[in-house]
């Protein structure tokens, strides 16, 4: 019987080389491995803030193999959603995320498994829609922190980038845009409107329990003076005090029309389709009408072919 504890130790070493074996990724996070966790069948890592991933060992936990772990990387935070697999592993709806850092597909709806590409063209406002997905990953209960993803977002030493560093900016940025929106339309409450299919017009009013006793439907208009090109337009129940004390600071500049069917009544009508005031500072745009010449171009290629074979005529 002294064969038994060769086998056993000869088998030790195959799993072994099994696990660290270039087809399964290599060395790398398989030392951290936790038990499945209730519920899920992707092994779980320890949380962890200064492990530094590369994109090769990301991509080889993918949600393909269930022996390995399951993650993502938003804005180069990695995280063990393996008690997501319901949404993460392959073939399920968010499964374009997992293994990779596809931070854009938030809001471009692209993927990409072999190169990270930044946000760099992205909007403010964009870039604010992945930094919220962050922070629900930051919160969630389940979900790991296990590192950094080396490349856009962090560099070797685990350091943010500039570019993170500016995407966190227009992020705060646009975050105060989305705050100071928010309580003007809480100060300046909207409209109630109630349509019908059957009926040709739509209804609009104000209620004195509600919006203020006194307040009458205005075309509102909502202006950042950081943002001047992006206006904001809405119906919002005003007192006529409360109309001549509109801001106009180094903020925002508020102005507001009245609609020409309310008549100054708090209930009205307007038909639908109809156009809002029309505010004089604004200037239409025109469409640009562009006059036909008075022969068509086929005629008029033909006509200068013939012009310089004539002149080509008389040179000779």
């Amino acid at each position: 019987m002294k064969w038994i504890p060769f086998t056993i130790a000869f088998g030790a070493v195959l799993l072994a080389v099994f696990l660290t074996s270039e087809e399964d990724g290599g060395e790398g996070p398989d030392v951290d491995f936790k038990e499945a966790g209730e519920g899920t069948i992707f092994p779980r890592l320890e949380r962890s803030e200064t492990r530094l991933w590369t994109l090769e060992e990301l991509n080889r936990n993918n949600g393909s193999n269930a022996n390995r772990p399951l993650l993502l990387s938003i804005a180069g935070e990695v995280y063990d959603v393996g008690s997501g697999e319901q949404h993460y592993s392959k073939d399920k709806g968010y499964s374009g995320f997992s293994g990779r850092d596809a931070s854009r597909g938030w809001v471009t709806g692209e993927f990409n498994t072999t190169d990270i590409k930044g946000m760099h063209d992205l909007t403010p406002e964009q870039i604010k829609t992945v930094l919220d997905w962050r922070k629900f990953y930051r919160e969630h209960e389940e979900y790991r922190l296990v590192g950094k993803l080396v490349g856009d977002y962090f560099n070797e030493k685990g350091e943010k980038t500039e570019h993170l560093l500016q995407c966190e900016e227009k992020y705060e940025g646009a975050l105060n845009i989305e705050n100071t929106k928010a309580s003007y339309q809480k100060k300046y409450l909207s409209c109630n409107t109630r349509h019908e299919a059957a009926k040709p017009t739509f209804e609009v009013w104000c209620d004195d329990s509600y919006h203020g006793v006194g307040t009458l439907p205005y075309y509102l208009r909502f202006v950042l003076k950081s943002k001047p090109q992006s206006p904001d337009y809405r119906c919002a129940c005003l007192t006529k005090e409360t109309l001549a004390a509109l801001e106009d600071d180094a903020v925002v500049q508020l102005t507001a029309l009245p609609y020409p069917e309310c008549n100054g009544k708090q209930h009205c009508y307007r038909p639908k389709g109809s156009r809002n005031p029309k505010f004089p500072d604004e200037v239409e745009v025109k469409r640009k009408i562009i006059e036909p010449p008075v022969k068509p171009p086929s005629q008029l290629r033909r006509e200068e072919e013939e012009r310089k074979k004539k002149e080509a005529e008389e040179q000779k």
